[in-house]
């Protein structure tokens, strides 16, 4: 048989553009993005076994069990892509943070991949899912049916999350990973009724382009000058925590004389100074996300809350300003505001979190008084949790 192997080609050409793209421009600390990653690389081995596989059989210049071999790395390969697809969108939404359900969740993912492992695994001495005869041919067997199915099934539950937590993907990326499903549909559908015609890792290879194009560049959710998340990135994350429901801790850090030092000091030395302080709160943070809004405000979001880890940072994050912030040869008095907000008690939206993160506790009259009488005395004061909200 004849397999046509230029679309195989051209997707080994794209999913190579594709993975440039993910390392040059997307933020790689994503969990979500190491997954698409390794998905791309599932696209690409499949490619190169696919057409390695297809050579062989047409030419029968390789033994029956290298082509079986290669013939099995294809299958396991390709089979990993929809399972890395329904791993990708559980975390691209969120789902993996919720913890009702996480065993049937996890039963749903893994078994179906392991079952297909299975089937190949054996596949050499029982040809279960497909045999090489003795001329060389490739045969399917009544267990490659099975491994369809497989594929069917990680695409229903793909269709499942999408749907039901919609809320937490935005739009464009909803819109594109829905054209990879009805276009690994097709493809599947076509290659499985035209098995000469290898034009499914292509399609899949297209759609993959598609969500990488939609997916936000690192720039965007990324602080160059801070080297910590910033506001866009706190928008969309703190947006899927909220919509799955779950409770959790920010620790807002307010400098409530941002302005007044930037004019003192000028730009770019308190581009400096705020990305020392970032630093410095990343690592009193230590596994938590700490977020730079580039106005004097900072975000810590306490994913897995805990009394002592929130009053250590609080505690570590006020004795560093305490006695003024060390920059050169100077010591900077900041006037700052810590306060630790409940979500969702405290703020249901974004819109109010971030609100919150960015308000100013020194404005009041009787507070002020007291400020602006030692201008060059550093203040540092924990907002009480009845004045949040």
């Amino acid at each position: 048989m004849y397999y046509n192997i230029n679309l195989d080609l051209c997707a080994i050409v794209l999913n190579v553009f594709s993975l440039y793209i993910l390392f040059q421009r997307k933020d790689m600390k994503r969990n979500y993005n190491k997954i698409f990653f390794l998905l791309l690389v599932m696209s690409l081995l499949s490619g190169l076994f696919d057409i390695s596989s297809s050579m062989a059989l047409m030419n029968k210049n390789m033994s029956r069990l290298a082509i079986a071999t290669l013939t099995s790395f294809y299958n396991f390969s390709h089979s990993m892509i929809p399972f890395l697809y329904v791993v990708y969108i559980i975390l691209l939404s969120g789902v993996v943070l919720k913890d009702s359900l996480v065993g049937l969740r996890n039963f749903c993912v893994t078994v179906p991949i392991v079952f297909v492992i299975g089937l190949l695994s054996v596949n050499g001495i029982y040809h279960f899912v497909f045999s090489i005869d003795a001329n060389k041919v490739y045969h399917r067997e009544p267990m490659m049916y099975a491994v369809y199915t497989v594929a069917l099934i990680y695409i229903l539950q793909g269709i499942y999350y999408l749907i039901k937590y919609s809320k937490t993907i935005p739009k464009r990326k909803s819109v594109s990973i829905f054209a990879l499903i009805f276009f690994g549909i097709l493809g599947m559908i076509i290659q499985f009724f035209v098995s000469s015609m290898l034009v499914e890792l292509f399609t899949e290879a297209c759609t993959a382009y598609g969500i990488l194009l939609v997916t936000e560049d690192e720039s965007e959710v990324y602080s160059w000058s801070s080297h910590v998340y910033n506001k866009n990135a706190f928008t969309e994350d703190n947006n899927i925590y909220l919509n799955i429901g779950k409770e959790y801790r920010v620790i807002a850090i307010k400098m409530s004389d941002f302005d007044r030092h930037r004019l003192h000091y000028g730009t770019p030395n308190m581009n400096k100074i705020i990305s020392e302080i970032a630093q410095t709160l990343e690592t009193i943070a230590e596994d938590e996300i700490t977020y730079d809004f580039s106005n004097g405000s900072f975000a810590i979001v306490l994913q897995k809350h805990s009394d002592y880890k929130e009053r250590r940072i609080v505690e570590e994050i006020k004795s560093i300003f305490e006695k003024g912030w060390k920059y050169e040869k100077v010591i900077i008095p900041f006037k700052i505001s810590i306060s630790v907000i409940s979500v969702p008690q405290n703020a249901k939206t974004v819109v109010k979190l971030i609100s919150l993160v960015e308000k100013d506790y020194f404005i009041k009259e009787e507070e002020e008084d007291n400020i602006t009488d030692n201008p060059d005395k550093p203040f540092v004061s924990v907002i009480d949790n009845n004045l949040i909200g």
